[in-house]
């Protein structure tokens, strides 16, 4: 920086600021900025730049007021450090000679440094205050030094009186902040403080993510968090010790929730997590200008993984190292629904001949390859691998994989024969057939989808290419496929769809759901595109969490081919009654894509007014409807179907209401108490179906 200015030529309104040229203005050519601080507002602001000279007139000085003035250099472009400030009082009446003034100096020293900084003390230094009027040699200065505790705001006088313009501080706490300002003490009186220099000495939290929590006990409802600090200084000079705020997110959920505000340790309990739920957990500092960002995550898995054939893509093969060994390969496992694990092992199991018995070989095995030695060279093998997964259970195993040895008996060579050569025209409609006997090829796009209702959506998606000449054989259709949240199979929603549109009705408003389309032709199907997701709000996800679209296989019924036929939840449908009978239809059950196909037959049960059970009143159905006799005229009813076939019985539909009075209050009791009993829980928005004989017409209604 350049030197302090001098004041000169004082007058009542005004005075003049000179200052000694820099060195380095001699050789480039140099501009200089003259700023000024009023103490009342703490502020610099400039009063004029690019001053050819080292000389400057301010005016408008206020009787009133006092102020501090500086100057900064320009050179080729580069500003320097601003000088030391001096100040000016107008306070003083200018009929006195100057020298034998004493004015107290209101401006305060400038901010103070620190240096010789160690564990245990620090040393404080400041600049001497240089004000228009004194006279150094008859009025000496002196100086007080005062400290601060932080976060405490009392300030205590740590030196009464010192003429340096130094001082080492002693005897620090090893994790305490400090804060040191200094006073000028003269004859007649203090000047204003000057600011405040912060020493830190104990960690803070900054503004950036801060680390993952750590895991410290776990129970089946409560887990134990803790975490560490930061170790650098604070970002505000006189910011309050931080809280931290924790947030869950329940898997495989999106959206982020806090479950605990204004944690001031360095651990926490979180309590009434749900036993068999996946969590992730991360951590928020707590500021008064608002919540850092979150830390990454911490999982803590509850369910147990269960995983099908989760190893691809084995090889065997000879190891041209060691004559009797083989040489395994195979693709990582991967654990639905979360990600690949990282630290999976394998085992690897061995069957020969003429055994039924697998045998460990090895466990272990942190990569995907193994070298397996000392076979016998007369014995064929059969290969399998599992995964063991981070449970401690063991996954399916892969599909066996053979490694031969020995070589077939030779058998007898037939008589070589050779072709003859066959000059006949090419048979070129066959050859046509199979160029044009191709499936469709469909775009891997997603398709378009648009949400009409709760329960209905409009698919729109790209058409499939295919040659003309197939397309004139065989016309294009399209197949939707659904898969709701819960499961791994996709089933066919809607099929033979002649158009680029559709809409799937009949959805369950409280799951989400994946659909992906197929082209269709008489010579195959083509791949299916990528699959586009209907995620529910999560306010309808927490009311029916519980609720399914249809019951969910379980993995044990995965792998088994028997199962109950699958009935739809939608209400049969009534014809108008004529005399004693009414015709009742419904939508055909389902045999479950995993299950042997056997053949189904439904039941029809009826419930009167006074009843309090279901009564059969048709079964071994073989037709999707039925005409109902003996229907009495002044007589309510309620109609539901079962689907069945030799391993079980499905659940029973929606049941469809009969009404025949002005007021049905059996009817809406009824419904009540099935959506309380019969349903078990399941909060399905219900629609049940009547007829109404009392209205004109007999026209048919429906009643939510």
């Amino acid at each position: 920086p350049i030197y302090s200015p001098e004041i000169e030529d004082v007058e009542p309104s005004a005075l003049r600021l000179s200052w000694r040229q820099p060195s380095v203005a001699k050789k480039s050519k140099a501009t200089y900025s003259v700023e000024m601080l009023e103490p009342s507002t703490w502020k610099w602001r400039p009063l004029v730049s690019r001053l050819p000279h080292p000389s400057y007139k301010v005016s408008n000085i206020e009787p009133t007021k006092d102020y501090l003035f500086r100057v900064r250099a320009e050179v080729d472009s580069v500003i320097t450090e601003p000088s030391f400030s001096i100040s000016f009082s107008n306070r003083r009446e200018f009929t006195k000679p100057v020298a034998k003034t004493k004015a107290l100096p209101t401006v305060p020293v400038e901010r103070p440094t620190l240096s010789d900084v160690y564990d245990d003390s620090v040393r404080v230094n400041w600049h001497p205050t240089s004000y228009h009027g004194a006279n150094r040699k008859n009025l000496p200065q002196a100086y007080r030094l005062e400290v601060r505790e932080l976060p405490d705001s009392y300030w205590r006088t740590l030196v009464p009186y010192t003429d340096q313009s130094s001082y080492e501080v002693t005897d620090l706490r090893p994790n305490q902040d400090y804060a040191f300002r200094v006073r000028t003490v003269t004859d007649t009186g203090m000047s204003e403080p000057s600011l405040p220099v912060y020493h830190y000495r104990q960690a803070a939290t900054p503004k950036f993510p801060l680390p993952s929590p750590e895991i410290a006990d776990i129970g089946d409802d409560y887990i134990s968090l803790g975490w560490k600090l930061v170790d650098i200084p604070a970002f505000d000079v006189d910011e309050t010790p931080l809280s931290f705020m924790i947030e869950a997110q329940k898997l495989p959920d999106y959206d982020w929730r806090p479950v605990a505000r204004g944690v001031t340790g360095m651990s926490h309990k979180v309590t009434g997590l749900e036993p068999r739920q996946d969590y992730n957990f991360r951590l928020r500092g707590e500021t008064p200008v608002g919540v850092t960002q979150p830390s990454l995550p911490t999982s803590l898995y509850r369910r147990p993984l269960v995983s099908g054939v989760p190893i691809a893509n084995m090889s065997v093969d000879r190891d041209s190292t060691q004559p009797y060994a083989a040489q395994l390969r195979w693709s990582p496992a991967y654990i639905q629904p979360y990600k690949t694990t990282r630290d999976l092992k394998y085992q690897i199991e061995v069957q020969e001949p003429h055994h039924s018995d697998w045998s460990l070989v090895a466990r272990d095995i942190p990569t995907t390859t193994y070298t397996v030695p000392e076979l016998s060279p007369r014995k064929d093998y059969l290969f399998r691998i599992k995964a063991q997964l981070p449970t401690g259970s063991l996954s399916a195993p892969t599909t066996p994989i053979p490694f031969y040895r020995l070589s077939a008996a030779p058998s007898p060579q037939p008589a070589l024969t050779f072709p003859t050569e066959d000059y006949s025209s090419i048979n070129r409609p066959y050859i046509e057939s199979l160029i044009l006997k191709v499936p469709p090829r469909m775009s891997i796009e997603k398709p378009e989808m648009t949400v009409l209702s709760p329960d209905t959506v409009r698919l729109n998606w790209k058409s499939a290419r295919v040659p003309a000449a197939t397309a004139n054989i065989s016309p294009t259709t399209y197949r939707v496929e659904v898969r709701h949240e819960d499961s791994f199979e996709w089933m066919e929603r809607a099929t033979r769809i002649p158009g680029l549109t559709t809409d799937i009705k009949g959805l369950n408003p409280h799951i989400d759901y994946a659909f992906r389309v197929r082209a269709v032709n008489d010579f195959g199907w083509s791949e299916s595109t990528l699959p586009v997701f209907l995620h529910r709000p999560q306010d309808y996800k927490d009311t029916s969490y519980d609720q399914m679209f249809e019951p969910i296989e379980t993995y044990t019924s995965l792998l088994g081919d028997t199962a109950p036929p699958k009935m739809p939840i939608d209400t049969p449908r009534m014809g108008l009654v004529q005399g004693t009978t009414m015709r009742l239809s419904w939508t055909p059950a389902r045999i479950p894509l995993y299950a042997r196909k056997t053949p189904i037959t439904y039941l029809i049960e009826k419930k009167e007014p006074h009843d309090q059970d279901w009564v059969m009143i048709a079964s071994q159905l073989d037709d999707t409807a039925h005409t109902i006799p003996n229907i009495k005229p002044e007589q309510d009813y309620l109609f539901r179907v079962r689907a069945e076939n030799e391993f079980g019985i499905s659940e029973a539909t929606l049941p469809a209401a009969l009404t025949r009075s002005k007021t049905p209050h059996f009817i809406r009791s009824s419904a009540s108490r099935e959506r309380e009993l019969d349903i078990g829980g399941n909060k399905w928005s219900s629609t049940y179906s009547y007829i109404d004989s009392v209205s004109s017409g007999g026209k048919q209604a429906h009643c939510l």
